[in-house]
């Protein structure tokens, strides 16, 4: 993985040097990079990512670029301050959503209202981040780490409403799906199943869910 952040490191310099703020290509990388450094603990070097991040693509109009950055700078807490500067990102989405929803494919609007689900949880509306989590799994189910990500959030959200049974049964649905990821990325039946890095953000989120699920003062074994 040491390797791997190298090599993302030179091509996130390559793509701030291009200057291609709508390039759905560069945000892949984007989200690619972002998982990457937040799943192996870089978090100081995240910290910095996304902020030039939200810098840089600060103009975009595009809804499926203004989805992907919402995931790639809420993998983990953010400042209220900070969370103000991806309102634009959040609008974006939402009105994707209201205004193509007949263009945007089922699966389309599932990663959309992951998306805002994670928005909302960060933002502390932990009823609304339960309701996207439930619009998402409506959308479309089948790509499992979207699912798997999804459950997560609302699991998380489910804690602090003070469903703790619902937390931790939607905790342990997915928790042996993250750690055996790598034997169940094929997919099967035909259907595209995710990225790799898409199973990186599954971990980024399962580690914090078990961390406050699992020390919420109420949690009895």
């Amino acid at each position: 993985w040491a390797k791997a952040i190298s090599r993302l490191t030179t091509l996130n310099n390559i793509n701030e040097r291009a200057h291609q703020p709508d390039d759905l290509l560069a945000t892949l990388d984007d989200l690619r990079y972002a998982a990457l450094l937040t799943d192996q603990g870089e978090l100081v070097n995240y910290e910095k990512f996304r902020r030039s991040v939200m810098e840089r693509h600060s103009q975009t109009t595009d809804p499926i670029a203004a989805e992907r950055l919402l995931r790639v700078c809420l993998l983990v807490k953010m400042d209220r301050e900070s969370l103000s500067q991806l309102n634009a990102f959040q609008e974006i989405t939402v009105k994707a959503m209201q205004t193509n929803a007949k263009k945007l494919s089922p699966e389309g609007m599932a990663w959309h209202a992951f998306s805002l689900a994670l928005a909302e949880y960060r933002r502390g509306d932990y009823a609304a981040a339960t309701n996207w989590c439930g619009r998402a799994l409506d959308f479309d189910r089948g790509i499992l780490c979207r699912d798997v990500g999804i459950q997560l959030i609302r699991a998380m959200a489910r804690s602090h409403l003070g469903d703790l049974a619902g937390a931790r049964e939607e905790l342990a649905a997915c928790r042996g799906l993250v750690e055996n990821e790598a034997s169940r990325f094929v997919a099967k039946g035909g259907r595209w199943q995710g990225y790799w890095f898409d199973w990186a953000v599954d971990r980024v989120l399962l580690r914090e869910a078990v961390d406050q699920i699992e020390n919420h003062p109420d949690y009895l074994d």
